[in-house]
């Protein structure tokens, strides 16, 4: 797709790097079906090889590669989600609208009307990430008279948003806007606990229009009892741990089908949208009300008995110091100690 066919009223971006590239195909790919979408495609590349971005070119999809923001984890966190700052830099004051939308997604239904959203727009977020302290380190806060001070311009209480879907009018967009943003986060990651949603956040307190949570609809992890009827969502956002690539995902069959469906997306044979996806969401949704509470028993039994057998070979460990260290000790064991030695190789 030249440059002169672009089309400059709206770009829909995603953003990933090498590990994510099949999920940047499936969220374009379910776009494409589903949403009827006439704008740009555009894909955030982080650290992606030239020869993994072929894909994308040649479906007319555009990439801007980004040079990193952080080469490394920040708060335990990947450094890729950082690179979403790029959206508010000078390359994207061409569109009059850019809508973002995180790899872990599902489009379902029609996006246009996000273009309406003037200024800035996200989704409220929700449980358990539903006020503003929670998106923050408390403890380090209150080790830092600097940050103190800084975050006593907030209200700890007041609801955030999640930055899994923005919609930013493109006159947001400047170098000036995008240097502000690095500075800024450079200056609070240390109590981001969430990487770039809490800088974000903070950046745009109360600078935001709160969007109907059908555009990031998430009802997993727990099942999320505010969300409305699954019939009516528009974009399911699985941004908890469970993940629709995973087989044992209830949705994992309509994630696969979208991604199957990649290769024969054709940005230059648009689809006319007719409204009516052809999944029963109930059907999906039904399966991992019953499937969740069985799953995540099993993952916290994994985590626990992972704990519980760190501790024990630490024990084991220990006291094999201590015997090697207190051969006097052994004095004290029965005749048949000898097999207990050659454990301990004395």
């Amino acid at each position: 797709m030249t440059q002169e066919k672009r089309n400059h009223d709206a770009v829909l971006v995603t953003l990933a790097d090498r590990n994510f590239i099949d999920q940047a195909k499936q969220l374009f790919s379910s776009v494409y079906w589903n949403a009827g979408w006439k704008g740009d495609y555009m894909l955030l590349a982080h650290k992606i090889p030239e020869k993994d971005l072929k894909w994308f070119r040649d479906k007319g999809i555009l990439v801007k590669k980004c040079r990193p923001i952080y080469n490394k984890e920040v708060n335990g966190i990947n450094p890729l989600v950082y690179d979403k700052i790029y959206l508010f830099s000078q390359y994207f004051n061409k569109w009059r609208k850019i809508i973002y939308l995180d790899a872990d997604m599902i489009v379902l239904k029609s996006l246009d009307q996000l273009k309406g959203v003037k200024y800035f727009g996200a989704v409220e977020d929700f449980y358990p990430y539903g006020k503003l302290k929670f998106q923050l380190i408390k403890n380090r806060i209150f080790k830092d008279e600097r940050e103190v001070s800084f975050i006593n311009k907030y209200n700890l209480e007041d609801h955030p948003f999640n930055a899994g879907l923005l919609v930013l009018d493109g006159d947001m967009a400047s170098m000036k806007k995008f240097q502000e943003l690095i500075n800024f986060s450079k200056e609070h990651e240390n109590i981001a606990r969430l990487a770039e949603q809490s800088i974000l956040n903070l950046y745009f307190y109360k600078k935001w229009e709160k969007l109907p949570p059908q555009y990031n609809a998430n009802y997993f992890n727990p099942p999320n009892r505010r969300m409305p009827p699954i019939k009516d969502a528009i974009i399911l956002h699985h941004w908890g741990l469970d993940k629709p690539w995973s087989p044992r995902n209830p949705f994992y069959k309509l994630w696969r089908e979208y991604l199957d469906k990649a290769d024969e997306v054709d940005l230059n044979d648009r689809l006319r949208l007719d409204n009516s996806f052809k999944h029963n969401l109930n059907f999906y949704y039904g399966v991992y009300l019953i499937t969740w509470p069985f799953g995540s028993l099993l993952e916290s039994f994994k985590k626990r008995s992972n704990q519980i057998m760190r501790y024990l070979l630490r024990l084991i460990g220990k006291v094999g110091i201590f015997i090697r260290a207190n051969k006097s000790f052994l004095k004290l064991m029965p005749p048949h100690r000898s097999r207990f030695l050659k454990i301990f190789d004395f």
